[in-house]
């Protein structure tokens, strides 16, 4: 197969990180999956039926200037954005503690403050307003 889903980042969480795998010596594409509310899925795409976001992301790419303007417009400190990205990249707070060289105690508070000042309380609601902010807005009438 050429994807494998990691674990959802929370217990009850409803969505999901998928990775993508693109050949050797090359870091898989990442899949963010995240559900979105069925009065959303009506409005957007006129449907009255489950429906998720798939958000799509090239790690090799990077994505440094996004993180650093969504850090700047929630006021995210320096290390909180360093964790931030982490957290975009998919691979979890025990990953991003031991990639940081922090602890992951320190990883879990950062994070928290992350959730606080975004206004966000799990993750993968995190990792919506992340892409939703990242992206540009639709066109009129869409």
């Amino acid at each position: 197969s050429n994807s494998s889903s990691t674990a959802p980042r929370g217990e009850g969480d409803i969505g999901g990180t998928l990775e993508l795998r693109r050949g050797e010596n090359c870091p898989p594409f990442l899949a963010h999956v995240i559900p979105l509310a069925a009065s959303r899925a009506a409005a957007v795409f006129d449907i009255n039926r489950p429906a998720a976001a798939v958000f799509a992301v090239d790690p090799v790419a990077g994505l440094s200037a996004q993180i650093e303007r969504f850090a700047a417009s929630f006021g995210l400190t320096i290390a909180e954005s360093r964790v931030l990205g982490e957290i975009i990249s998919g691979d979890g707070l025990v990953a991003a503690a031991t990639k940081l060289k922090i602890t992951e105690s320190t990883a879990r508070t950062h994070a928290h403050r992350i959730l606080t000042k975004t206004g966000t309380s799990r993750q993968t609601e995190l990792i919506r307003r992340f892409f939703e902010t990242a992206l540009p807005a639709s066109p009129a009438g869409i």
